[in-house]
């Protein structure tokens, strides 16, 4: 490809302003020219979360794209639990197949990643607030626990 970071400029655009097909389509590209073209794109994570924050219906594609991203093994913890933290909230909406994808890319992240094994430990001191408005930078991994999984529970 003669200049993948003039194609990237385009699809970061549609990725951010797009229609949710535009999104999918741009998505698709970008995690193809990360791969390939080792394509520097700081806030990749932070639009991906944004990305699953607003959708209310996914398709199995952007999903299979999210696991991929999520397999990274080089992602701070402090980057892995706000998806985590999504997924589970998103799981007391969604679809039974949506939520067996949700709750598989989560026990597997949990599988690859020791440390972040603190997430699903109730601390009864703390409370959550249930914010389902959070944004991905002001999430505080400190903070994070599961405590969807005791509302799944219910």
């Amino acid at each position: 490809m003669a200049s993948p970071i003039l194609l990237a400029e385009y699809l970061k655009s549609g990725f951010k302003n797009g229609s949710e097909k535009a999104q999918d389509l741009s998505l698709e590209s970008l995690v193809i020219l990360i791969g390939r073209y080792n394509l520097e794109y700081e806030q990749y994570y932070e639009e991906l979360y944004n990305l699953l924050r607003r959708r209310e219906t996914y398709d199995i594609k952007i999903l299979k794209i999210v696991e991929i991203s999520l397999r990274n093994s080089k992602l701070k913890q402090s980057t892995i639990l706000p998806f985590m933290k999504l997924m589970l909230r998103k799981c007391l909406s969604a679809t039974p197949l949506i939520i067996c994808w949700f709750l598989g890319m989560i026990i597997n992240i949990a599988k690859r990643n020791d440390s972040i094994a603190s997430f699903f430990k109730s601390d009864s001191d703390l409370e959550d607030e249930f914010n389902t408005d959070l944004e991905f930078s002001e999430v505080e991994d400190l903070e994070l626990k599961a405590f969807e999984i005791l509302a799944l529970r219910k």
